[in-house]
């Protein structure tokens, strides 16, 4: 704060802020209806590979959040997002699993936001979401802007 005081600027004492366009706010009809209606957000993106978790360990935090899930993060996480995706797909040989998981409530269903929305977006979509799951990211402080409940991954 002592670079901007010069500026008339002080701490107001509120907090992180996120303002989001009015252009940029995503209605939730935009996405698959098993997420219209409550979701969790997990950015799956982090600047550097040792800041992030692997593969199989995201496949297995989505299994334990067993709610409808929006991955985010950027055009380069989109690959990890269609795995990730992939995995939780229903194919010929998951098929006569899927009674026995369904019973169990076990079906974590990913919807992939990865590359498709710019940052004002994303935050939308975090603004909106139940519970954000989240690597160092800047989506990671902008979900603490929105007062989320925000599990850190480090």
């Amino acid at each position: 704060m002592d670079t901007v005081r010069p500026l008339g600027l002080k701490e107001d004492a509120l907090g992180l802020d996120f303002f989001i366009p009015e252009k940029d706010e995503v209605p939730l009809d935009w996405f698959p209806k098993e997420h219209q209606k409550e979701y969790v957000a997990f950015a799956i993106g982090a600047q550097h590979n040792t800041k992030k978790l692997p593969y199989k360990r995201m496949v297995e935090l989505c299994d334990k959040i067993n709610k409808p899930i929006i991955l985010l993060g950027g055009e380069s996480d989109k690959p990890m997002g269609d795995s990730i995706v992939k995995f939780f797909t229903k194919s010929t040989v998951s098929a006569p699993l899927e009674d026995g998981l369904r019973e169990m409530n076990k079906k974590a269903i990913i919807y992939n936001a990865c590359g498709k929305y710019n940052l004002n977006q994303s935050a939308s979509i975090i603004k909106q979401a139940k519970y954000v799951f989240s690597h160092d990211t800047g989506l990671m402080h902008i979900a603490a802007a929105f007062i989320k409940e925000v599990f850190s991954i480090w």
